[in-house]
């Protein structure tokens, strides 16, 4: 069986370290992330989690200088453990989220953006479809081509409720299982109706990003990943008609 060590955080930056090592930047900072849940007696408590993050400058990775006190981040990467010794002699443990895949940050801190125009654009389910997202909703479980998918809590439950409402969900081992396209129908509609306008499209999930690029190769769409500091420069002198 593979061996995983990965972890993965969404939320508000605390402290900030930038330093040079050699030739390389070097940042490390603290995340915090909250777990809503109600005690005993009904009352809603958020319990607050700091995370110690060290990151490399590379490939893929943002502007380290504009990550500051209260930036919302995405880290992905893998954890480790570090030891040392205290006053008292006892060794102890610090735990350290190595992030050396990727960061992200709110694009909209950093992109040159309009004045923002709310346009709904109303996705509806079929019945069939609609009876699989109301079985996960009151169960937590459906059966999918043989696999049962699984919500273990409320958490859980709110993701696979959003994945189901993009088009796919995720099984065990990350197997994705196709819902519907019609999300991808109603992404290509707004792009034609741009008429040549730049289009910045967000996605929340991996499954997401593989179903749109698919969809828009298959449409022989071009487009780009707003993934480095050189698209973001395209993004803003309007060189790119299509991001995600």
């Amino acid at each position: 069986m593979e061996q995983i060590n990965k972890i993965e955080l969404r939320g508000n930056v605390g402290n900030v370290k930038l330093q040079t090592v050699g030739n390389n930047e070097n940042i490390r900072f603290s995340v915090a992330t909250n777990y809503a849940y109600k005690d005993k007696e009904g009352r809603p408590v958020i319990e607050t989690t700091w995370h110690n993050v060290t990151a490399w400058n590379g490939k893929g990775m943002p502007d380290f200088h504009k990550i500051d006190k209260g930036t919302l981040v995405h880290v992905m990467g893998r954890l480790r453990t570090q030891k040392f010794e205290g006053n008292d002699g006892a060794e102890k443990q610090i735990y350290e989220k190595i992030s050396d895949i990727t960061i992200s940050m709110k694009a909209v801190d950093h992109l040159d953006m309009p004045e923002c125009v709310h346009n709904d654009a109303i996705v509806t389910l079929s019945e069939t479809e609609r009876k699989a997202y109301d079985a996960m909703k009151q169960d937590l479980v459906i059966s999918l081509k043989g696999e049962e998918i699984d919500a273990g809590n409320a958490a859980a439950l709110a993701n696979k409720l959003s994945q189901m409402a993009n088009g796919a969900v995720y099984g065990e081992d990350k197997r994705v299982f196709q819902i519907h396209d019609r999300k991808l129908d109603m992404l290509e509609d707004l792009i034609e109706a741009a008429n040549g306008k730049p289009v910045l499209v967000a996605y929340w999930f991996k499954h997401d990003l593989e179903r749109i690029s698919e969809r828009l190769h298959k449409r022989h769409i071009p487009f780009s990943l707003l993934d480095d500091s050189d698209s973001i420069r395209r993004w803003n002198s309007g060189e790119l008609p299509v991001t995600l």
